[in-house]
């Protein structure tokens, strides 16, 4: 029985030498295969793999022992150009097969996906921004299954295959064991795009030239991996959980109010310049709410971190003299966590802002204001104007429920039903008008 590979080795005391290969190689092409036939392909893969063992040259094979050896490891790189490929012009992926390695396809592959703004790494899992109808644009791990569809967004998928003996490419799909595979490679983690930190409004910063530039949505890699996912208007919408853990901060914008001018320059300058004076003054106020006892306003019931605000209502108020913590939060908290009370606010501080307070205004009215203003239809998206139009007219239903007057903290809105005749005389039909005003009006 002639001796295979296996057993060649196993002679050798665990160790594969280039003369054991061409030993083994020439036992089986030597042994009768298929009733006398042609000698099995193993025996010519080996003879094309490794030139020279039918004459005894030596062979391009280095086999040694692990222990042995010392020198430095190089890291392989893969080799795009080897997954590439072209059919009418659009572009292929060719899939581990044949020449081109895993590392290959990778590395065309996230070269091409880091370029599309869509797909990034955070926290070392790979991530796809995704449009959500109720609540805009999320982060979301990219899965095998979801990679082998986007594979095919970008590229046509092929794989080397055999046939008579020759390799030929054939259209395929990525299998999903594939996809899963390339989500861990290196390239994957490299060449994407890292994100830091995701903020949903625009960010004002300072450039390397000491201007401030404001960042639009999209991807910051200079900022340190921000990613700028908020349109124009500053908007906050949460959970309803999430908004009766919070404390909102609400500045009120004065037109044409100046700021109060230091000699240092602007206010944050200022804090900056006199750092240990200021926290001095912080350190003041814990001392002499412990010197007091530490009391609180036990009667304070409106926020789940109620030992927090219990002490802090009692500073801001008996200590400062100020208002209220808990002072209108829970409007607030309401309006965070209603989309619908969200955009209203914003609409009526439009709407202020246009001087048309106290006017009789349609859904359609509100809706050319809110587009006017770059005010966000961020829980649908409208075709064109009539359709918009519906959507806010379904906003608004939802603020107001069964009541014909609203209370949207500093705003008040009234709506009113008219009958208004037809263009073409047949009847009337029933239009609503709201009318906006501030609260203390």
């Amino acid at each position: 029985m002639p001796k295979d590979v296996t057993e060649w080795r196993d002679e050798a005391g665990g160790r594969l030498t280039p003369e054991m290969i061409r030993r083994s190689s020439k036992t089986i092409a030597d042994e009768p295969a298929n009733n006398g036939n042609a000698p099995p392909p193993f025996a010519k893969d080996l003879e094309r793999d490794f030139p020279g063992t039918e004459s005894g040259e030596k062979t391009s094979l280095a086999v040694s022992g692990a222990d042995n050896d010392d020198s430095a490891p190089i890291r392989r790189i893969g080799d795009c150009k080897k997954a590439r490929g072209s059919v009418g012009g659009a572009p292929v992926i060719i899939l581990p097969s044949d020449s081109v390695e895993l590392i290959d396809t990778a590395a065309l592959l996230f070269r091409k996906l880091a370029r599309t703004d869509r797909f990034f790494v955070k926290g070392g899992i790979i991530v796809e921004l995704l449009e959500e109808k109720e609540i805009g644009k999320i982060l979301h791990p990219l899965s095998p299954a979801s990679l082998c569809s986007r594979i095919e967004e970008y590229f046509q998928v092929f794989v080397w295959r055999k046939h008579d003996g020759k390799p030929v490419l054939k259209q395929t799909t990525c299998p999903e064991e594939t996809a899963k595979k390339l989500l861990f490679t290196t390239d994957a983690r490299d060449t994407l795009n890292p994100i830091q930190t995701v903020i949903r409004c625009p960010v004002a910063v300072e450039d390397a030239h000491g201007e401030i530039k404001i960042l639009r949505p999209g991807y910051h890699l200079e900022n340190g991996g921000l990613l700028v996912v908020g349109g124009d208007v500053i908007t906050v919408e949460t959970t309803r959980d999430f908004a009766n853990r919070a404390a909102f901060v609400r500045i009120r914008k004065r037109t044409g109010y100046r700021f109060k001018c230091y000699p240092e320059g602007d206010l944050l300058t200022h804090v900056k310049a006199n750092q240990p004076y200021y926290l001095g003054c912080v350190f003041s106020v814990i001392r002499e709410w412990l010197a007091s006892g530490k009391p609180s306003n036990r009667d304070e019931t409106r926020h789940d971190f109620r030992e927090w605000a219990q002490v802090m209502d009692l500073l801001v108020t008996n200590l400062f003299g100020e208002a209220p913590l808990m002072e209108n939060h829970l409007a607030a908290q309401e309006r965070v966590s209603n989309p619908a009370l969200n955009f209203v606010r914003l609409v009526c501080m439009a709407v202020m802002e246009d001087g048309r307070l106290g006017k009789k205004l349609t859904a359609s009215d509100l809706t050319d204001i809110a587009e006017t203003h770059h005010i966000e239809l961020r829980t649908f998206k409208a075709k064109n104007s009539e359709s918009a139009s519906r959507q806010v007219g379904l906003l608004l239903s939802r603020a107001f429920k069964e009541s014909n007057d609203l209370l949207c903290e500093d705003f008040r809105i009234a709506r009113e039903m008219r009958q208004v005749p037809r263009e073409d005389g047949r009847g009337c039909y029933e239009m609503k008008f709201y009318r906006i005003e501030k609260a203390s009006a």
